[in-house]
């Protein structure tokens, strides 16, 4: 199934469900007459097996294999119903089911694995060459009819964005995905070309404070680092004003976590944070702050923030990791005091980041912090 834009969701090869009264089984009715590029219908003998897939930490899905363990059982009575029990009630079991593409368990266990991939969507795989392109073409098959509407697309892979830009405004590509922020600033008034802006994608910038390592251990110093957060200033002068509003909470205003009146809790107040520091007692710190290596903007957010601390006297290391190396630091929660990243998934249900964020989760989060 899908999500509309209000987070309620819609038909997609499901057809319709049903929740039992305890909520700990849900029945699925699967669209008739759905067929996979091979040409093979779609049936309900098809689900089970891609759960499966999914929840095999072999696969390397990892999200996904922790959603699909919460499934303790799998039945499909007959050829288009589907019935998945859980072990206690599951909110964001439509959350999972959003993520979950439906693949052709054929293909998947068959020798071309590594070089084939079938769904039923719209556009079928063609082919890939490894940091090049990919190429893709119109299912003729595909359920919705009248789409989709173009015969091909092929996706080129960009090393330098420069370069991506360059052949956009060249006319050589018809779009760009995902452009250098200055480029999509200069551009979406442009009326040479259009803007599109996914608002509900649910990522977000998140500023890690390291709650093992004093004096970051105590509350009221987080607290002083949280509004010495220019946020204002770095959706202003970072994020050029494309990259959504200053908040202080993670949820897009679609989720019903999203609460307006706590979005701008806490406010860039130097002088707040000075007060909180002389009565905790704090004065003269020093740790470090780790981000990925070549984020332009996480690095522009990395200096402000270093220079506002330095007003409170808090010396602030700033050290750009590349990827393995960041995320390995990350988890350790070792050798450093503040860590910049990005993140998804707060579009979604609020149980959900539990899950499928290591910010967020219960057990063992970057943050450290743990309460029962």
């Amino acid at each position: 199934m899908d999500y509309d834009d209000n987070l309620q969701p819609v038909p997609s090869l499901a057809e319709s469900w049903e929740f039992s009264t305890d909520h700990k089984q849900l029945t699925l009715k699967l669209r008739q007459g759905v067929r996979f590029h091979t040409g093979r219908e779609l049936t309900s003998a098809d689900i089970p097996q891609n759960i499966h897939h999914a929840a095999d930490p072999k696969t390397g899905i990892g999200n996904l294999s922790v959603m699909s363990s919460w499934i303790t059982d799998i039945q499909t009575p007959d050829k288009y119903t589907v019935i998945l029990s859980t072990d206690q009630p599951r909110p964001s079991l439509f959350d999972y089911l959003q993520f979950l593409n439906i693949s052709d368990p054929e293909t998947y266990t068959s020798p071309d694995a590594a070089t084939k991939v079938v769904g039923t969507g719209p556009f079928q795989f063609v082919e890939w060459v490894q940091g090049d392109h990919v190429t893709l073409r119109k299912n003729a098959n595909y359920w919705r009819s009248g789409t989709p509407l173009v015969d091909e697309q092929q996706i080129l892979i960009f090393k330098d964005p420069q370069a991506m830009i360059a052949q956009l405004e060249a006319s050589a590509i018809d779009g760009a995905i995902g452009p250098p922020l200055r480029d999509a600033a200069r551009l979406k008034d442009d009326p040479g070309y259009r803007y599109v802006a996914n608002t509900a994608a649910g990522t977000y910038t998140v500023l890690v404070v390291n709650t093992t390592l004093p004096p970051l251990d105590r509350k009221d110093v987080r607290q002083a680092i949280n509004y010495t957060l220019d946020r204002a200033r770095i959706a202003d002068t970072v994020y050029l004003g494309i990259g959504g509003a200053p908040k202080d909470l993670p949820w897009t205003p679609q989720n019903p976590a999203y609460d307006a009146g706590k979005a701008n809790v806490y406010g860039y107040d130097i002088g707040k944070a000075q007060s909180i520091l002389q009565q905790a007692g704090v004065s003269g710190a020093q740790f470090d702050m780790i981000l990925p290596a070549g984020g332009a903007e996480l690095g522009s957010i990395a200096q402000i923030l270093q220079g506002d601390l330095a007003k409170l006297n808090i010396t602030v290391g700033i050290h750009p990791l590349d990827t393995a190396a960041y995320n390995q630091t990350a988890l350790s929660k070792q050798g450093w005091g503040l860590n910049i990243g990005q993140s998804l998934f707060t579009q979604l249900l609020p149980s959900t980041i539990t899950v499928l964020s290591t910010y967020f989760q219960p057990t063992g989060p970057q943050t450290g912090f743990v309460d029962e």
